[in-house]
């Protein structure tokens, strides 16, 4: 009977995944309504910027499309760290869809223009979506801007197996955002450092960053990520033996993977969750 209790609870789920898609399509078919009358490129570039939000992490070849036609805008515009940022959505996407060749090539040219000059130039465009309900502190845009090329690049090394270098842009990318003072890039950036250490089974290390992640996404847009944060502390106890604190913690992931349809991150914490019962 135990061997079927994570079907079970994908099956009791599911309802609340449908029902959270339908005010989910209201919410992106108003924001089509508002990009549909957008009176300019810069009202336009926000409307999209929140759309592309909504896509992220659910619909990558519909987010990659909207970060290229931003990244027009914005160049049109000569708003420079819209365009790294751009840059950066577009590299991000296309590691998600598997174009390594393609990601490393936006990544690797925003990271280059974060670090110039011309990078730290006045940008009067959004460089995060009013969805991330985060403000910048002021004058660190240029920082936050750098901090994130270098954390997505991170990415893309980390998923292609180079754990050593990725460390080396995370560290870096950490670095930048302990010094601007913004949260949401620390929040990011902790969990994906320490999500390096967890792979290494430097388990204490590990941990006191993953620690520190959740404890800044419970009041951060970093929320977003706590499917992500929830699920590696889980193995972290799986590791550890303390299977109560384990399962605890997959089933924190999966409230959290629903909430806000990471389907990727369900999908391995089903998995992890289903080794206790087996």
């Amino acid at each position: 009977m135990k061997k079927i209790r994570p079907y079970f609870a994908l099956l009791v789920f599911l309802p609340f995944i449908s029902k959270g898609q339908g005010s989910d399509k209201a919410y992106v078919d108003s924001l089509k309504q508002v990009l549909k009358n957008a009176p300019n490129d810069s009202v336009q570039y926000a409307s999209l910027h929140n759309i592309y939000s909504y896509y992220e992490e659910r619909q990558k070849d519909t987010a990659l499309d909207i970060a290229q036609h931003m990244f027009q805008l914005s160049s049109r515009n000569q708003q420079q760290l819209s365009r790294i940022i751009n840059l950066c959505m577009m590299g991000y996407q296309q590691l998600g869809l598997g174009d390594y060749s393609s990601s490393l090539k936006n990544l690797l040219q925003a990271v280059e223009w974060s670090e110039e000059p011309t990078g730290k130039t006045k940008n009067t465009w959004s460089i995060e979506s009013g969805t991330r309900g985060t403000i910048i502190p002021n004058g660190q845009e240029a920082k936050v801007v750098e901090s994130q090329a270098n954390h997505i690049l991170g990415n893309l090394l980390f998923n292609t197996g180079n754990i050593q270098q990725a460390k080396i842009f995370f560290q870096k990318a950490l670095k930048i955002a302990k010094e601007t003072g913004y949260q949401f890039r620390v929040g990011m950036g902790s969990m994906n450092l320490g999500r390096c250490f967890l792979l290494e089974n430097n388990i204490d290390s590990a941990l006191y960053l993953l620690k520190v992640a959740d404890s800044i996404a419970q009041v951060s847009a970093v929320s977003r990520y706590l499917a992500n944060i929830k699920t590696y502390l889980g193995d972290i106890e799986q590791r550890k033996g303390d299977t109560e604190k384990e399962i605890q913690l997959y089933r924190s992931g999966i409230h959290y993977g629903i909430q806000y349809q990471y389907y990727n991150v369900l999908a391995h914490v089903y998995f992890a969750n289903s080794m206790y019962y087996l």
